[in-house]
């Protein structure tokens, strides 16, 4: 009893330890019958794609519902080396839509129907993005936006479209003055520069100034 006591001991530290480990990632689903309160399984899904961006650990899966999920969505789920990417993704055979109809546009922040800022081993596949539009100055609808030190983002299979500017206050000289739309933007602004983006079956179309 002696001699297997300490042994049973850190076997139960280890299996504990790899119980919690693989505990971390899992598979989460979105619905727009779910409910933010729910436990985000598949009997229990959440409702918004933005709850799971904010809530979901490293190396997870979150599957997106059939269904018209009308927000924006920041990306605050790293991935990792180790774990994985964080992916958001359609659930297989069914097409998500987010949609930025009527959605407010933030005159500081960013406009986008996907912000991944900061972030690191993220895959966004399978999504259809759509719709956003402004009138007004200085305002940048855009698809999906990676900025800043975020690398290793994969942004796979999706369509985006309807992404748009309407703000036609020309100049003699310089053509639109204020008026600008991405479908997809890529920014490197800090010292140390973006890395390992792919960008693979996704199309843009309809993304546009005017006039």
């Amino acid at each position: 009893m002696t001699s297997r006591g300490p042994r049973l001991f850190l076997s139960l530290l280890l299996s504990t330890g790899l119980f919690a480990a693989a505990a971390q990632s899992a598979d989460f689903y979105v619905s727009p019958g779910g409910n933010d309160t729910n436990a985000g399984s598949l009997a229990s899904p959440w409702r918004t794609i933005q709850h799971a961006a904010e809530t979901v650990p490293p190396g997870s899966t979150v599957f997106i519902r059939e269904g018209v999920y009308a927000e924006k969505v920041a990306v605050y789920s790293s991935g990792n080396a180790i774990d994985g990417p964080g992916v958001f993704k359609a659930y297989p055979g069914e097409r998500p839509v987010i949609d930025g109809t009527g959605l407010p546009f933030d005159p500081v922040n960013s406009n986008a129907l996907i912000s991944i800022y900061d972030q690191n081993h993220v895959r966004i596949e399978g999504l259809t993005l759509r719709n956003l539009k402004t009138a007004t100055r200085d305002l940048v609808p855009i698809g999906i936006l990676i900025e800043n030190e975020s690398s290793h983002i994969e942004i796979v299979d999706n369509v985006i479209h309807d992404i748009e500017t309407r703000f036609n206050g020309l100049n003699g000289l310089n053509g639109l003055d204020g008026g600008d739309a991405h479908g997809i933007a890529v920014f490197g602004s800090a010292a140390t520069p973006l890395s390992h983006v792919v960008i693979s079956g996704t199309r843009s179309k309809n993304c546009s100034i005017w006039p």
